[in-house]
């Protein structure tokens, strides 16, 4: 990858989402930097999350989702951001 090309951050926000939150760190692999931020879980979501993601962090369960967005967006690294929620998938062709 060059000095110029454009790096991209993604992150996938998630509660309880157990194995339905694979599909949705799959279509994210293509990021330089994929970040997980789960709201209290209660299930086994770490141990899939640290299977796919750079960070995982825990923050408390809001019912506000501008919140845990703005905590993912700090966390990020690099200039283009991609989320998801974790129900959520890029098609092959969104990918590309």
């Amino acid at each position: 990858m060059g000095a110029n090309t454009p790096r991209i951050s993604g992150f996938a926000i998630t509660y309880n989402s157990g194995e339905i939150l694979k599909t949705c760190l799959r279509s994210l692999r293509f990021v330089d930097e994929l970040i997980v931020v789960d709201k209290s879980l209660t299930d086994g979501t770490p141990s899939v999350a640290e299977a796919y993601a750079d960070k995982v962090i825990s923050v408390p369960w809001s019912p506000l989702p501008t919140e845990t967005r703005s905590t993912a967006d700090e966390a990020c690294s690099h200039d283009f951001i991609l989320y998801l929620d974790h129900d959520e998938c890029l098609s092959v062709e969104g990918i590309h």
